[in-house]
């Protein structure tokens, strides 16, 4: 009698472990996979971002008068017809989006932080792209290409330059030489555009 009661028991105990055991390997699998998702649809931000912002550059969107809430909403309202053009728009909730433009006048910074609507390890994600405006006076500039200056330099360099440990701000290289930089002489940045 005594063997029966504590087989009961026995068997008992291992069904709860093994009822708690598969509770936790479903959360981690459901989990894991959540977070797989993310990786996908982080990808899938970054490519709709940077479309949006071809779309603002190319559509002229970032003119000399635009204010800052402007831009902002444009890029909203562009940013979210290519996420749902891309099947990601209902995966996300964007909390803030703004659009800066720095003292520099054709360098703007897009920032954005959005929360999965599933269940994932990461939670959220916040992220910003820092682009310029391409578009001069006369029409497009498709001679020049990306240069970086520094907050207090004479001079502007090549992205790995190692003076811009600091402060590192794009600039299109005809702009830096329009507003009187200078090639750096340490990293070799170009003087003019090379094919």
């Amino acid at each position: 009698m005594d063997m029966n009661k504590r087989d009961k028991h026995i068997r008992g105990s291992m069904a709860i472990e093994s009822v708690i055991v598969m509770t936790m390997v479903i959360i981690l699998l459901v989990g894991c996979t959540g977070t797989l998702l993310t990786l996908y649809i982080d990808h899938e931000v970054d490519w709709a971002v940077k479309e949006t912002i071809a779309n603002a550059q190319w559509t002229g969107l970032m003119m000399d008068d635009i204010n800052t809430q402007s831009l902002g909403l444009l890029m909203r309202v562009f940013l979210d017809q290519k996420l749902t053009s891309k099947k990601v728009g209902h995966l996300i909730s964007i909390q803030t989006d703004t659009a800066l433009v720095h003292h520099y006048d054709q360098v703007y910074t897009y920032e954005m932080r959005y929360r999965y609507q599933f269940l994932n390890f990461k939670g959220s994600r916040r992220t910003s792209w820092l682009f310029y405006r391409d578009l001069t006076d006369d029409g497009l500039a498709f001679d020049s290409f990306t240069v970086y200056i520094t907050r207090t330099g004479i001079k502007y360099h090549k992205t790995d330059c190692h003076h811009l440990r600091q402060s590192k701000i794009a600039i299109d290289q005809q702009h830096a030489r329009s507003r009187g930089y200078e090639a750096c002489k340490n990293c070799h940045a170009p003087h003019e555009r090379s094919d």
